[in-house]
């Protein structure tokens, strides 16, 4: 028989919720591979392109460098350029940053510089939207020609 001095020594377990989990942060340090399209004014119309660099991230300071080979749509021209970087997080979200580099224009033997600025922000947990502008030019040339681009990065 049943013992009613066992269910008044009885507590009840009640469950707590659970914490809320914190929104994952996104990783701009490490490899990141994308392409970008965009408008080359004064000289080849419309480019595309791909992208393959790796940030370095210390507190709010990004640096990085990339390689770029872009092709104009409609001229076939294409330019290979190797770039440094160096920026601010603003949040976690955002990335504001300068772009320096130098290149080559294969079919006419030309060197040349880039220069210029870009933003960056985080569209998921691995995927960024990048909108850029620099000027172009040759060693010994000036300045050639600017460009506008935007882009999608993967960052694995």
């Amino acid at each position: 028989m049943g013992s009613s001095a066992w269910a008044a020594d009885f507590t009840p377990v009640v469950l707590a919720d659970p914490a809320p989990m914190a929104p994952a942060t996104f990783g701009w340090e490490g490899t990141y591979v994308g392409a970008y399209g965009g408008f080359i004014f004064g000289v080849f119309g419309s480019n595309a392109g791909a992208i393959l660099g790796h940030n370095f991230v210390n507190g709010r300071f990004v640096g990085g460098v990339d390689a770029r080979l872009t092709a104009g749509v409609a001229s076939g021209i294409y330019f290979a350029t190797i770039n440094g970087r160096a920026g601010f997080l603003i949040g976690d979200q955002a990335l504001v940053y300068a772009v320096a580099g130098v290149g080559t224009v294969p079919f006419v033997a030309t060197y040349i510089y880039t220069a210029g600025a870009g933003m960056e922000f985080a569209v998921g947990n691995s995927i960024s939207l990048c909108v850029e502008a620099k000027a172009v030019g040759t060693f010994g040339g000036g300045c050639c020609f600017a460009t506008v681009q935007m882009g999608l990065n993967w960052h694995p």
